[in-house]
């Protein structure tokens, strides 16, 4: 894959180079020089895909809701659901969520738990108040 860095250090065997915000360290031989002009244009890609990104993450975060209703899903579907539900959380920095999955035999709430334990960033999680719920909704805290 031809991608565009800039060498940015190097010690006695290795190269570090910076591709936008991302900075690796490899070895001398993989690398190819290229044009300043192939650079240049390779810069102003990443600048209007970094604005694409921008505006995609923009229009996510006016969609998302921090609720999600699992009742009466399969657990496989539900899973599935949740797993998606966490990662748009995380990548648009939503603190916290809620997961309304029923209390019926808890089975969802049992396999909603045992997934959250497993998500290191997940700050915590507790059942919501009796009041506005109980064991039947999940408030997850996120890091």
């Amino acid at each position: 894959q031809l991608t565009i860095g800039e060498v940015t250090g190097l010690d006695s065997k290795d190269v570090y180079v910076t591709f936008g915000t991302i900075s690796v360290k490899t070895s001398l031989n993989k690398l190819e020089k290229v044009s300043c002009e192939d650079f240049a244009h390779q810069l102003k890609m990443n600048k209007s895909s970094t604005k694409r990104s921008s505006l995609d993450l923009t229009e996510k975060l006016k969609k998302f809701k921090p609720n999600i209703d699992l009742r009466g899903m399969r657990a496989n579907d539900a899973l599935a659901s949740i797993q998606h539900f966490i990662d748009d959380a995380l990548l648009l920095t939503v603190p916290e969520v809620r997961i309304l999955h029923g209390k019926g035999d808890g089975i969802l709430r049992r396999l909603i738990h045992e997934y959250l334990r497993t998500v290191t960033e997940v700050k915590q999680f507790n059942d919501e108040s009796p009041e506005r719920g109980g064991n039947g909704i999940t408030v997850v805290s996120l890091k």
